[in-house]
């Protein structure tokens, strides 16, 4: 059985070899990339598929955050740990994707709208 103290080194150990791939990945170390996308994407997935319940846009979403997370890692400050930062940013593009979707739904009510008006018009006439 592990003790705490065991548990506590290998933790400590983890989050090293975290802070080494981010900043091999920071200077554009591709399989630094590959090692962070092979520890988080089953995670980032489950979380996308959640917020979601789409299969096909989990996916796309899952990978349009890594996209993202790899064009600003610079911008990790590792204030907290490198999956709480993806996570929250598949929260943020899950938002961008309801409020793309939002204006998306109020556009095809305006065009249905237009059209029911264009219908109205030419049947009175």
């Amino acid at each position: 059985m592990e003790t705490e103290s065991t548990l506590f080194l290998e933790r400590a150990h983890q989050l090293a070899d975290q802070r080494a791939l981010i900043e091999r990945a920071r200077r554009g170390d591709s399989s630094a990339h590959c090692a962070l996308y092979d520890t988080h994407v089953d995670r980032i997935y489950r979380l996308t598929y959640r917020l979601t319940g789409v299969e096909n846009l989990a996916r796309e979403l899952t990978q349009d955050t890594f996209v993202r997370a790899f064009a600003s890692i610079e911008g990790f400050r590792g204030d907290s740990a490198f999956g709480t930062w993806l996570h929250m940013m598949v929260r943020s593009v899950v938002a961008l994707l309801d409020v793309d979707l939002g204006v998306r739904a109020l556009q095809m009510c305006q065009q249905v709208a237009r059209a029911e008006c264009r219908v109205g018009r030419t049947t009175v006439n």
